[in-house]
C-alpha cells in the first residue's frame, strides 16, 4: 500500500510538470493583437450583459462600457436583468439614460438563468460580434478594441479573452493566482489549437455562428456553463476558428469573493461542468491529474501520523509542485506585472496557496457529487 501510494504521486507530480510546460510552449504560440491607435474598425460589436442582484456593482459595469475607445456608432450594448430581487432594473435604467446605443430588457417570465438572459439579448443584438461579460466586471477602454483586433487578425469565430480576480487580503489574492492559472491553461491550450476552456465575463463570438451551432440548446438544464459548452460546439464545427485575446488590456476584471461559504458554491458551479459537458479528454484528464495529485497528497499527510515515510516523500513533492505552480503562474501573466509581484511577496503568497489546496480541492471535488449548490439566490443543479 505504502509503495503504490507514494509511486502513484511520484508519477502524478512528474505527469503535472510534463503537462504545465506542454501548457506553456502553447501559451508562447500565441500571438498578441496589434492595435495601432489609427486603426480604423469596421465591424458592429454588441455586448451583452446578464444581470441579476447586481445593482451594487452594475454601475462600475456600464462606466467602463462608456468609456470604450471604439466608434460609437458600431458599439451596443444591451443589459437583460434575470428577474432579480434588488434594484439592478431601475439601476441600469438609470446609468444608461440619454446613452444612444445602451439598452435594458427584461427577461420574460418564461425564462430563468443566465444562459436564457444571453439568448434574449443575442437574439435582439445588431452586431457581427457579440461580446459577453459579466455585470460585476470592469474593462480596459480599449477592451472592444483588443477583441475585434484578435477576431480579425485570426479570422476567428470565437475569442477567447483573459479575466483578472481583483482584491486584498490573502483568500482574495489566492483566487486570483487561481484565476491567472485557468487564463494560462485556457491560452495555452489554444496556442496548440486545442481550446477546452472559455470565461463567459470576457467571450465574444459571430452571431451567425452561434445560431448556425445551435446556440445554447442541448444545454439549459445546466445552469452553468454558457461558456465552455458553447466553446465545445463552436471547436466541432469550427475547430481553427478559436482565438485567445493574450493582451494586458484584453484583460477584463472581476471582484475575487470574500465570504468562503459564496466562494465553495462558485467553484462547485464551476467544477459541476465537468459532470455534465465538458467532453474533451484533455480537460478531463487535466481535472483528474489535478484532483487525484492534490487527494493523494492530502492521504500522504494523514498517514504520516503514523508512519514517516509519507511525509518524508511528501515534502519532496510539494516542494517540487510549489516551484512548477511558481514558475508556471510567474510566466503566464498577461498583466506583466511579475516585478512588482515578487516584491510583494510572490513567492510566499503561491506556498501559502500550494497548502490551501491541499485541502481545497479534494472537499470541492466531493462536494461536486451532490450536484446541487446555492448561487444569485437561486439553488440550481
Amino acid at each position: 500500500m505504502t509503495e503504490f501510494l507514494l509511486s502513484c504521486v511520484v508519477l502524478l507530480v512528474n505527469l503535472y510538470g510534463v503537462y504545465l510546460a506542454w501548457i506553456w510552449f502553447g501559451w508562447r504560440k500565441v500571438k498578441e493583437p496589434d492595435v495601432h491607435r489609427n486603426t480604423k474598425f469596421e465591424v458592429m460589436v454588441t455586448v451583452v450583459v446578464a444581470a441579476r442582484n447586481e445593482a451594487g456593482n452594475l454601475p462600475r459595469c456600464i462606466n467602463s462600457l462608456l468609456k470604450q475607445e471604439y466608434p460609437s456608432a458600431l458599439l451596443e450594448c444591451i443589459i437583460v436583468d434575470d428577474h432579480s430581487d434588488d434594484e439592478t432594473l431601475r439601476v441600469a435604467n438609470e446609468k444608461i439614460a440619454g446613452h444612444d446605443g445602451f439598452k435594458v430588457m427584461m427577461l420574460d417570465n418564461d425564462g430563468q438563468g443566465k444562459k436564457a438572459a444571453l439568448q434574449m439579448g443575442i437574439s435582439h443584438a445588431s452586431g457581427q460580434l457579440i461580446v459577453t461579460t459579466d455585470a460585476d466586471c470592469t474593462h480596459p477602454a480599449r477592451w472592444i478594441q483588443m477583441m475585434v483586433t484578435t477576431y480579425l487578425s485570426e479570422k476567428a469565430k470565437m475569442v477567447l479573452g483573459p479575466v483578472a480576480l481583483t482584491g486584498k487580503g490573502f483568500f482574495r489574492q489566492w483566487q486570483a493566482l487561481e484565476m491567472r492559472a485557468l487564463m494560462g491553461l485556457t491560452g495555452g491550450a489554444v496556442g496548440w489549437g486545442k481550446p477546452t476552456m472559455a470565461n463567459g465575463a470576457n467571450l465574444a463570438f459571430e452571431k451567425e455562428a452561434f445560431f448556425e451551432v445551435g446556440g445554447y440548446e442541448g444545454n439549459t438544464q445546466k445552469a452553468s456553463g454558457d461558456d465552455v459548452f458553447l466553446l465545445h460546439k463552436m471547436m466541432t464545427n469550427y475547430p481553427d476558428s478559436i482565438a485567445f485575446a493574450k493582451h494586458t488590456e484584453a484583460v477584463v476584471s472581476t471582484p475575487a469573493l470574500g465570504n468562503p461559504g459564496l466562494f465553495m458554491d462558485q467553484r462547485v458551479r464551476w467544477a459541476s461542468k465537468m459532470l455534465g459537458g465538458y467532453k474533451s479528454l484533455h480537460i478531463q484528464f487535466a481535472g483528474a491529474l489535478v484532483y487525484f495529485l492534490h487527494l493523494f497528497m492530502l492521504i500522504c499527510v494523514i498517514l504520516s501520523i503514523t508512519a514517516s515515510d509519507y511525509m518524508f516523500w511528501f515534502r519532496r513533492v510539494f516542494v517540487l509542485k510549489f516551484l512548477i505552480d511558481m514558475m508556471f503562474l510567474y510566466l503566464v501573466d498577461v498583466q506583466q506585472n511579475q516585478a512588482m509581484e515578487f516584491r510583494r511577496g510572490f513567492p510566499l503568497k503561491v506556498l501559502l496557496g500550494e497548502l490551501l489546496n491541499l485541502l481545497y480541492i479534494p472537499v470541492s471535488g466531493l462536494l461536486v457529487l451532490k450536484g446541487s449548490y446555492r448561487w444569485k439566490g437561486r439553488k440550481v443543479r
